[in-house]
């Protein structure tokens, strides 16, 4: 047998079983950004092309919403044509909620083209003519879009508006005015 203790011993005993079980909040983005959108006008630069920058988006989560086209943003000369264009607008936030609108773009070619003639020509009539088959070279032609080259003549020799360059052509005696459209 064991003397008694000097002091008073305790001794706990936790009989605790415990169980863990987790609950999870998820907070959805369900609100669209807001896009502003409207119709434009892009002027072709010197190479042809022109990039669509229109629209602006603001978000309550995204800082920066995505701006999207239904079609590529580069227009080029070969818009003109079908001008204007409808394109959709879209602004997408990192929920992937959307927003868009539908704008028209309208492309413009302010760019003029540019004509060089060859230097003025000066020859005799043909030996036993009255006229002399004269080789015309080409005027320089550039611009941003394609060009179609015409000219006509006036003076000694009359045509009309024809397509294409004068290349080799028969003079009457005479000063011919050759005027070159592009």
């Amino acid at each position: 047998i064991l003397p008694p203790p000097a002091s008073p011993v305790f001794i706990y005993a936790t009989f605790f079983q415990t169980t863990t079980a987790t609950q999870d909040v998820v907070v959805t983005d369900s609100e669209a950004p807001n896009l502003t959108a409207a119709d434009v006008t892009l002027t072709l630069d010197a190479s042809g092309s022109a990039t669509l920058s229109e629209g602006t988006a603001t978000d309550n989560c995204t800082a920066l919403p995505a701006i999207t086209y239904s079609r590529s943003a580069t227009f080029t000369c070969a818009d003109l044509a079908s001008s204007p264009i409808s394109v959709t607008v879209t602004a997408t936030d990192d929920a992937n909620n959307i927003d868009q609108a539908t704008i028209n773009v309208t492309v413009v070619d302010n760019t003029a083209p540019t004509i060089t003639p060859a230097a003025d020509v000066a020859v005799n009539n043909d030996a036993g003519n009255c006229s002399a088959s004269v080789a015309i070279t080409a005027p320089t032609v550039s611009d941003n879009c394609s060009t179609t080259l015409s000219y006509s003549m006036s003076g000694a020799t009359t045509v009309a508006s024809t397509t294409g360059a004068v290349e080799t052509y028969t003079f009457p005696v005479g000063t011919t005015t050759i005027t070159y459209s592009v």
